[in-house]
């Protein structure tokens, strides 16, 4: 019996980064994309907070993951982007409902963890980071207030 070599390749995706004279400020992800602001670290509520993961695919592997609260209701929510470490570049995380952009969560650094506030209405969200998807629902019933 006779082995044959196989080589598997992952395709990746480069987004263009901030030149080398960037400070550690706000990094882009694509030429024209400025970072987002993000909420302050610390104040998410475990039940009102929406978690994505992104691993690139450098290396091989990758992954967008999500930890949604059960029962999440409409009303005020904060979702909450961590960058895998090993990422090779900031990432971007566009949320959607009904194939309608709600907010793009743009230029979180390899390692950090950008969370913004927003208010959602009952269905299903859709998140990508333009090579994989994922997403999260909101159910009908007492809009939980801030």
């Amino acid at each position: 019996m006779r082995l044959l070599p196989i080589v598997i390749l992952a395709a990746t995706s480069l987004a263009a980064c901030g030149d080398d004279a960037n400070d550690g400020g706000a990094a882009t992800s694509a030429p024209s994309a400025a970072a987002t602001e993000c909420a302050p670290a610390g104040t998410d509520d475990p039940s009102r907070t929406v978690r994505v993961q992104v691993d690139d695919l450098v290396g091989g592997f990758g992954g967008l993951g999500t930890r949604t609260p059960s029962d999440l209701a409409a009303g005020p929510i904060r979702v909450s982007v961590e960058a895998d470490a090993d990422n090779e570049s900031p990432i971007d995380v566009i949320v959607s409902k009904n194939g309608t952009e709600v907010i793009v969560i743009s230029a979180v650094a390899a390692g950090l963890t950008c969370s913004v506030d927003l208010t959602v209405e009952p269905g299903r969200y859709d998140l990508t980071d333009g090579t994989q998807n994922g997403g999260f629902d909101v159910v009908a019933g007492a809009p939980v207030t801030s």
